[in-house]
């Protein structure tokens, strides 16, 4: 078992997801494009409906948009003073809050 999956099971998340993919998995890094569609179709869903949520701005952010996905990125260290991201969350507990307010501005 993968090492996020093993996290995800560890703190009870894993039976919060429907689909998983995983880069070395899919045979691609991010941000190619194949990690992102294999998600999309995984989920049935365009990618405007989706919100990727990562820790990478490069692969990450730039693969999500590049797919026209809504890119969140979490920026644990402080390391980037400018995102492409459509929000910037510093740690998991302002994820909810951002993805709310993402939903309200989608109206």
């Amino acid at each position: 078992m993968l090492v996020p999956r093993l996290m995800l099971e560890r703190h009870g998340l894993l039976d919060r997801f429907s689909a998983f993919v995983f880069s070395d998995e899919s045979g691609f890094l991010k941000p190619h494009e194949r990690p992102f569609r294999l998600a999309l179709a995984a989920l049935s869903v365009a990618p405007w409906e989706t919100v990727h949520v990562g820790d990478s701005e490069h692969r990450d952010v730039v693969g999500a948009l590049n797919q026209g996905m809504t890119a969140v990125l979490l920026d644990w260290n402080c390391r980037h003073d400018a995102s492409r991201a459509h929000a910037v969350v510093r740690d998991f507990r302002a994820l909810g809050p951002a993805l709310e307010e993402l939903a309200a501005r989608a109206g």
